[in-house]
Parts: structure tokens; C-alpha cells; sequence
């Protein structure tokens, strides 16, 4: 098994396809398929099932492409920490973000390493909250951007940002310029569900100061 072998798996993986794969690897389909057979001889199991719509991964291949992340930060990692002995930033850096913020950030970010930092690689990988941390404790990815800082002690937390919340109705339901939490809670409101990462500030706002939330709906 080599770093090659892996990095073709990895982008199988990614890519769910063959096709797309050796496209992205410019590569000749034919030969990613004889590296990853032989990466499937190798370890003793399939890492894929292969279908007419895509090409899934196994429980061997869901452990291999973890293990896989990992190995590619750790090498990643070694050559940044080489190069710092000859004061060089250089390697990948994995920044995980939720989709908001990531819109905001992410383009101001990279054309700032880029312009100081030339030979640092920037990588963006975009989840949500709880997938970013168990990404981060897998190390597969480097930092983490997201809205709530996590309590666990072995992260290392910067605060970035403020961020504002804004009450939004049509022409004239609005009766004042600005609200109150408690003000805004009392309102009607349609909220975002819980898995786009809102409502759990606004949750805690509501625990925080005992007050009641009008819910109309959650979308």
C-alpha cells in the first residue's frame, strides 16, 4: 500500500465513481481500477460495491478512507514542521466551516493566504457543526470555523466574529427599529431547523434569560 494507491482510493471515495475519479486524477480509467484491486489484494477485503448507480464504499473501505484522512494530514503535517526548521510555511491546511459562515470567510481567507502565504495549500471542507469537531478529533481536517465554540478542554478556541441576528417580517408587521430578545420571542417567528445550526443559540438565549419563544414554524 502506498500513498498513490491511497490517494486513488481516496478520490474513488470522494467522487463515488470510477469515471469522475480518473478524470479528476487524469488518469486512465483502466488503471485506477487495476490500483484499486490490487489495494483490495493487499488489505484481503472490497473496499467498494459497484453498481449501476456509483460505486459505494464498504465497512472495510468507510475504515480504510478514515484511516486514509488521517495518514494524508499526518504526512501533510510532517512536511509543514520541516519546513518551519528552514522558516517556511508551507504544506496543506484543512479549514472546515458550516455553509454560512463558509461563504462569508472562505474567499477573503484564501486570497489572504495566497498573497502572504504562497506556499501554504488552503483546502475548505464544509459540514456542519457536529461532523466538523468529529472530523477535527479525527484529524481530518486542521481547524475548524463554526458558530458555537465546543467545551471539550483539548481544543485550542479563538473568537472570531460577532454575529447578529435580525428580525425579518413584511412592509409594516414590524412596529419598531429594533427589538429585544424577549421583544423579538414574543413574535410569531419561523425559525431554521436545528440541523442548520440557529436555533441552538437561540435556544440557549431563551434558557439563559427564561423566556418563552412563539414558534410558527420551522423550516
Amino acid at each position: 500500500m502506498t500513498l498513490a494507491s491511497l490517494r486513488y482510493f481516496v478520490s474513488v471515495a470522494e467522487e463515488r465513481s470510477f469515471t469522475r475519479a480518473a478524470q479528476r486524477l487524469n488518469v486512465a480509467q483502466p488503471a485506477l481500477s487495476r490500483q484499486i484491486s490490487k489495494l483490495e489484494v493487499a488489505l484481503g477485503s472490497p473496499l467498494f460495491t459497484r453498481s449501476v448507480r456509483g460505486v459505494q464504499l464498504t465497512e472495510a473501505g468507510e475504515v480504510l478512507l478514515t484511516r486514509a484522512y488521517t495518514i494524508f494530514n499526518q504526512v501533510e503535517q510532517t512536511v509543514h514542521d520541516i519546513a518551519i526548521t528552514a522558516n517556511v510555511a508551507r504544506g496543506v491546511v484543512t479549514v472546515g466551516m458550516p455553509p454560512t459562515p463558509g461563504e462569508l470567510i472562505a474567499p477573503p481567507l484564501l486570497e489572504y493566504v495566497r498573497e502572504n502565504y504562497p506556499e501554504i495549500e488552503l483546502r475548505f471542507r464544509e459540514a456542519f457543526s457536529g461532523d466538523l469537531l468529529r472530523m477535527l478529533n479525527n484529524n481530518e481536517i486542521s481547524l475548524v470555523v463554526m458558530h458555537e465554540a465546543p467545551s471539550e478542554d483539548d481544543f485550542l478556541v479563538t473568537h472570531l466574529l460577532d454575529e447578529y441576528l435580525w428580525v425579518v417580517g413584511k412592509s409594516g408587521s414590524l412596529k419598531q427599529e429594533s427589538y429585544t430578545f424577549a421583544e423579538a420571542a414574543a413574535l410569531p417567528l419561523i425559525l431554521p431547523s436545528r440541523s442548520r445550526g440557529h436555533p441552538s443559540t437561540i435556544d440557549k438565549q431563551i434558557m439563559a434569560g427564561d423566556v418563552g419563544c412563539v414558534v410558527a414554524r420551522q423550516e
